[in-house]
């Protein structure tokens, strides 16, 4: 697995902070590859897959290019926790 970096997951949560803005949605990052989002109880998910469309959607919005394996944990504010793996699709910068 491609490691991403520190930096770089700073990079991405930054970017994504500035998306998830006006949702109220926190973002943290940590190693590996790994970014957890604090969900407010306003937004709820169906399935897997809609969580992953999310993240997906997220990223190309944010502008970032996913090199790499990337996992994105949701944690709900009663604490409930669920992840999903992303995998990347090119290789290049995250940036």
């Amino acid at each position: 697995m491609t490691e991403i970096t520190i930096t770089e997951l700073g990079q991405v949560a930054g970017k994504l902070e500035k998306l998830f803005k006006t949702f109220n949605i926190g973002v943290k990052v940590a190693t590996p590859n790994i970014i957890a989002l604090t969900i407010p109880k306003e937004i709820k998910f169906q399935d897997i897959n809609a969580m992953k469309e999310f993240c997906y959607h997220s990223l190309k919005a944010a502008g970032i290019e996913l090199y790499a394996t990337l996992e994105f944990i949701f944690v709900s504010p009663n604490g409930l926790m669920s992840s999903i793996i992303l995998s990347g699709t090119s290789k290049g910068s995250i940036n």
